[in-house]
């Protein structure tokens, strides 16, 4: 119960992106909160979305280095951590 307030203001689209290789919280956080996502059946789909009209590379802080790593996601070079 302490926490309870904390998930009730962090979106659940969130935690989909945690399972992916290389996004941390952090990571995932900043891209959840700035496309304002808040599926978290289609998060992971918005996000590449995101990276293949090169939006992702415009996030302050992030570049084109991020925005090929959401690439490699969507040709499968990166996987779901527990599949």
């Amino acid at each position: 119960k302490q926490f309870e307030w904390l998930f009730n203001e962090i979106s659940q689209a969130i935690f989909p992106l945690l399972d992916i290789q290389s996004f941390g919280p952090k990571k995932a956080y900043k891209l959840v909160n700035y496309f304002e996502l808040k599926n978290p059946n289609t998060v992971i789909d918005d996000i590449l979305n995101f990276a293949k009209n090169g939006k992702i590379e415009n996030i302050p802080t992030f570049g084109k280095k991020n925005n090929e790593l959401i690439k490699k996601i969507e040709d499968g070079l990166l996987k779901p951590l527990l599949s």
